[in-house]
């Protein structure tokens, strides 16, 4: 009888455990990108995915995504209606959504960011720490390694000493890869020329600026630029002139090659940042991010019609994409 009883009190117990977690409200959690792009839609994808893997069904948790199409209005009425519903968490993506959703937040809700080349320098974070007490916010910085790539670039090229760079000087994270670009070129005796452009549609027009007067193209973390990227690279492939960028996605359409960071393992990264702090962990006791792993893409096709052979040697190590010859 006693074992009997026993038996009862524990699958009573066990009854009503899960009795309370079936009750619990389920977790919201709001995801918000400047524009769409293969990068920003990578880290997005990445983040449901990791979740959705990892315990956080669609019976628990709820993910609602909207894009603010490139529009920076539109952005900051995603921040506002995002900070009036509430959420467990929101995730921002690319630096202009960040901005305007860790303003609407006003730490209330917490914020992880994905997509950002330095959010202190966007103001995301408190100044001289990336991570801080009175700040919600946490999140994966996509700061590339630029004196490797740079440092490939050469490889590749082993001629070239002009660098030509596209860069919106309103996105402060292209302001900052500037900075950092042009310190990583002076190590590798590098110059680098840049020209700015305000707008997709001043992309290609930029590229043509840049005919005549540079070896090669480099495009860093910019949303502006990586939108406008195919006139750039018509322009490019008209004038024979070796076209990069720091994302690696943006290879196959119609870039040389790139050693970098995977997007969609950074959204991953993303992802488990969240499913701390949907499990009970305070976003700013979580620690800025790096990406962690690298990959080394080529497009030979491109590469080709921009008048460049790759090595043997690259080719054996790298993944290949774009339509073959």
């Amino acid at each position: 009888m006693k074992t009997i009883k026993k038996s009862l009190i524990c699958v009573s117990l066990l009854l009503g455990v899960s009795g309370v977690l079936n009750a619990s409200p389920k977790k919201v959690l709001l995801v918000t990108q400047i524009v769409d792009h293969p990068a920003l839609d990578a880290v997005a994808a990445g983040a449901v995915d990791y979740l959705r893997s990892n315990g956080f069904s669609e019976g628990v948790l709820t993910i609602k995504q909207e894009s603010a199409q490139g529009n920076l209005t539109t952005a900051a009425q995603i921040a506002k209606k995002f900070a009036s519903e509430k959420p467990d968490a929101i995730v921002a993506i690319s630096t202009p959504s960040a901005q305007t959703v860790v303003k609407a937040a006003g730490g209330k809700i917490p914020v992880v960011f994905g997509a950002i080349t330095d959010p202190v320098s966007a103001k995301i974070l408190p100044s001289g720490k990336e991570e801080s007490a009175t700040a919600e916010v946490t999140g994966v910085s996509d700061l590339p390694d630029f004196p490797d790539q740079l440092a490939f670039i050469k490889e590749v090229q082993p001629s070239v000493k002009t660098i030509g760079m596209l860069f919106n000087p309103g996105e402060a994270n292209s302001v900052t890869a500037l900075s950092l670009v042009e310190k990583a070129a002076a190590g590798l005796g590098l110059k680098v020329i840049t020209q700015a452009v305000s707008k997709v549609t001043e992309v290609g027009q930029g590229a043509t600026s840049l005919v005549g007067k540079v070896d090669a193209i480099y495009v860093a973390n910019d949303n502006t630029v990586a939108s406008g990227l195919e006139a750039a690279i018509k322009v490019c492939q008209k004038h024979k002139l070796p076209i990069y960028a720091a994302d690696i996605m943006l290879v196959e359409k119609g870039l040389v090659g790139m050693r970098g960071y995977d997007y969609r393992d950074q959204g991953a990264q993303v992802g488990a940042l969240v499913a701390k702090i949907l499990t009970g962990a305070k976003a700013h006791a979580l620690k800025v991010e790096h990406p962690e792993k690298t990959r080394l893409v080529l497009n030979p096709t491109a590469a080709e019609k921009l008048g460049i052979v790759l090595s043997k040697g690259l080719l054996q190590h790298g993944t290949i994409v774009g339509a073959k010859s």
